[in-house]
């Protein structure tokens, strides 16, 4: 799962973490600014935890000055992510890709 600019909507504190481990190990990227106008740092730090707490592998990063806006380093975050599931099904699969 990949959260660029965004995160949990709702008010503040609302939101439950899932039961269990419902998202086990799920990989995660969340990526903000350090000053969003449509984000408050406080969502985005709730949407991490709120992961964590359901299971999921997260991955995050705050970036100085960014706005809105997603940036390069966000892609390559993503595009990594991507390899590696893919990787990982491949090895699953005996080298195959997995459909």
């Amino acid at each position: 799962m990949f959260c660029l600019s965004g995160g949990v909507i709702g008010p503040q504190g609302a939101r439950q973490p899932l039961q269990g481990q419902a998202l086990n190990g799920t990989p995660v990227f969340l990526g903000c600014a350090d000053v969003d106008d449509w984000i408050p740092r406080s969502k985005f730090d709730e949407s991490v935890s709120l992961l964590q707490q359901s299971g999921a592998n997260v991955e995050s990063s705050i970036y100085d000055g960014l706005g809105h806006n997603i940036c390069d380093d966000e892609l390559t975050q993503v595009q990594l992510m991507i390899d590696r599931s893919y990787a990982l099904k491949s090895s699953d699969s005996g080298g195959k890709a997995a459909a």
